[in-house]
């Protein structure tokens, strides 16, 4: 089975994927990696041209992003290249994953299930897991039940947004499957319809036409819904929400097992808690947040003015209530209440 797996490249991971998973596509975190760069070079600003790197699809937009930030700072360009594009940049992806994924964030999911167990042992924790899991499953599988389209929700909006911007695309093909795309202010781009590439690289990396093959295709009059990769479609999807994980009872209902030592045969051995002096304080719950991790609030609201009622800004910052008027009328309620 082919997996992919985006870590934020801790040594001791990245030791067991080479060892365990040594055939598994691995690529890393952008954002990790950025959080590393701005570290590493304190005061530089390459936010936009990074992302435009990580972003690229092709290999000219990715070495013109990179040309641009070893305008900036060529150490900080040196230090990116000792990465492999393969792992951080779309224009190294592999292109039989189908997925245009650059960051990890989809773990804080993963980290919102164990916030409440995150301090119990360790097979309780699993178990937690495991029941995230056996419902998480079922719920997927059911919804995709209720799906009529053979394409997947995502799937079908790349595609609608592509076939928006193909819209302002020009085609240009003689005899055969290869055309010429070209819009106003971009570099134009050839679209070979039978092989599935366009130099663009989205539709390699994503596995969903780009607006330059939509508009290519629509040209010769097919229907962009069926160039769509079989990875994002219905049918994948329940396929990959197929299985089931059995509720199990708990453990005190669980049978004795009982075996005589042989090579073929492992003895079940009690395991006792480990013997662990608690530390000081009370017991640590919340993960260590990264550099340059933002807090997130759940706190929703607007000021709204108390003189002129409007949302938005406050009393002092009022445009409708000028400062000379504020400043009078405050004189006066000063006035007043010294006579009284």
């Amino acid at each position: 089975m082919s997996v992919t797996i985006i870590s934020d490249r801790q040594k001791g991971l990245l030791w067991g994927l080479e060892k365990y998973w040594p055939n598994a596509s691995t690529r890393y975190c952008a954002r990790h990696i950025f959080a590393n760069l701005k570290c590493k070079f304190t005061g530089l600003n390459v936010t936009g041209l990074f992302w435009k790197a990580c972003r690229a699809a092709n290999q000219y937009d990715f070495e013109r992003a990179m040309s641009q930030i070893r305008a900036k700072d060529q150490n900080c360009c040196e230090w990116l290249r000792k990465i492999p594009p393969a792992q951080w940049s779309r224009s190294g992806f592999d292109h039989h994953v189908k997925s245009d994924h650059v960051t990890n964030n989809m773990t804080k999911s993963f980290n919102k299930w164990v916030d409440e167990v995150r301090d119990k042992p360790f097979l309780t924790i699993l178990e937690h897991i495991r029941r995230q899991l056996m419902v998480r499953m079922l719920k997927k599988y059911q919804l995709g039940e209720t799906w009529q389209d053979h394409l997947t929700p995502y799937a079908r909006e790349r595609l609608n947004q592509s076939s928006n911007e193909a819209k302002r695309i020009k085609v240009f093909g003689g005899r055969g499957e290869l055309f010429e795309c070209c819009q106003a202010g971009y570099r134009n781009f050839l679209v070979h319809i039978t092989y599935g590439t366009c130099e663009y690289g989205m539709w390699q990396v994503s596995g969903v036409p780009c607006k330059h093959a939509v508009a290519a295709i629509l040209h010769k009059g097919g229907q962009p819904e069926n160039y769509v990769h079989h990875y994002l479609t219905k049918e994948s999807f329940m396929m990959t929400y197929m299985g089931t994980i059995n509720p199990i009872p708990d453990e005190c209902a669980w049978p004795e097992v009982e075996a005589e030592p042989s090579p073929n045969v492992v003895v079940p051995v009690k395991v006792g808690s480990p013997d662990i002096k608690a530390p000081v304080g009370r017991p640590k719950k919340k993960r260590t947040k990264e550099p340059g991790e933002t807090k997130l609030t759940n706190k929703r609201f607007t000021i709204k003015c108390s003189a002129c009622r409007c949302l938005g800004h406050n009393k002092r910052g009022c445009p409708n209530f000028p400062k000379t008027t504020r400043t009078i009328e405050g004189s006066n309620r000063t006035s007043s209440s010294a006579h009284v």
